[in-house]
């Protein structure tokens, strides 16, 4: 399971409540595996979940890119490609051992819906009746979920700042643990800044505030200098003429 893979996994273990089952090789399927199986107890619902993302905007799928991929990944049915020795060229279809698969691991192979992520799609106004096509052709319903939109917001909301045994949690948790200590050092730069502006502690004063790596407080050359807030990232100096 790669990074992708592990963070979407969570995502549904987390964010809908799901058992899940990664990495699942299919029998006779010529080295096919399916990314994720999800199954939630609450609601019954089963997924069929694979994942393709790439995080640059001009190399994310088209909506009949995607087609061709659900085609491949959902439906078996290899890609074409050159020479007489290819799955393609033997006729081959997999379609089968994916539904025996489902079947053989206790899915309804009428409930179980499939789930395609990716970072995004370029024409997102034509998603809707490329899925409706293919829908109408295999019977499969295929619901495209954004990566980029969805599943880092959501699972980003989800997370506490607990201590995860789960190390995509714990990272998450982390992210949230620091933007909420950001949060905290800016609202105290807007206040400081604030009240100093009310008190007109600097009226008469040419003040300049400027960021810079951690130095020493009192450097040559300077004729004052005031302290306003430090952190271990950067110091905001009003130097007094």
């Amino acid at each position: 399971m790669n990074t992708v893979e592990h963070i979407v996994e969570s995502y549904f273990r987390l964010c809908r409540q799901c058992f899940t089952y990664g990495d699942v090789k299919v029998e006779d399927g010529n080295n096919r595996q399916m990314d994720i199986l999800a199954v939630s107890l609450v609601t019954g619902d089963q997924f069929h979940i694979e994942c393709s993302v790439t995080h640059r905007e001009r190399w994310c799928p088209t909506a009949e890119e995607l087609v061709a991929e659900f085609e491949k990944k959902f439906s078996g049915i290899p890609p074409k490609r050159d020479g007489l020795n290819t799955d393609s060229a033997k006729g081959k279809n997999y379609g089968g051992v994916i539904g025996a698969m489902y079947s053989r691991l206790g899915l309804d192979l009428v409930k179980i819906k499939r789930i395609w992520i990716c970072w995004t799609v370029k024409d997102p106004d034509n998603l809707n009746l490329h899925v409706r096509n293919y829908h109408m052709r295999t019977g499969y319903i295929v619901e495209v979920i954004s990566f980029r939109d969805r599943i880092l917001p959501e699972l980003m909301n989800a997370v506490s700042t607990a201590n995860y045994d789960d190390e995509v949690l714990r990272t998450f948790s982390l992210i949230k643990e620091w933007q909420k200590q950001n949060e905290k050092v800016l609202h105290q730069l807007c206040s400081a800044t604030k009240h100093a502006s009310d008190q007109q502690q600097f009226s008469e004063k040419k003040t300049f505030l400027f960021r810079c790596k951690p130095l020493p407080y009192r450097k040559k050359g300077l004729a004052s200098e005031q302290k306003c807030l430090a952190s271990s990232h950067f110091r905001f100096v009003a130097l007094q003429t």
